[in-house]
């Protein structure tokens, strides 16, 4: 027996979504990378918190693959929700950021 789903609950997304949307989730946490080790360089003191100082680290290109996932489940989320995807996207680069910030070694 199939069952017929309300027009309003089923979303279905264009080939645009499927090229842009992991491209987009993969960039918000290397563009977060990359703003927070600008920061930390231009600082002038703490080289040692730069995340693309660990670029060439398999581990750097491994939890940016994770945040990428996350960050493309987020981005489903919201345009299944019917957000604008890129204001999703500022958002997600923002919280990057800030757990990047979070996470910076502090050696007194």
């Amino acid at each position: 027996m199939e069952t017929e789903h309300p027009a309003g609950l089923v979303r279905k997304f264009g080939w645009r979504f499927y090229v842009f949307a992991p491209l987009m989730a993969f960039l918000a946490p290397l563009l977060a990378d990359s703003l927070h080790s600008f920061f930390v360089v231009h600082s002038g003191i703490r080289f040692y918190n730069a995340e693309l100082g660990r670029i060439a680290w398999s581990g750097f290109w491994i939890i940016l693959a994770i945040r990428g996932v996350v960050s493309f489940l987020v981005i489903w989320f919201f345009v299944w929700a019917r957000f604008r995807d890129f204001w999703v996207w500022c958002c997600l680069v923002g919280l990057w950021i800030l757990l990047d910030l979070q996470m910076e070694i502090a050696i007194r």
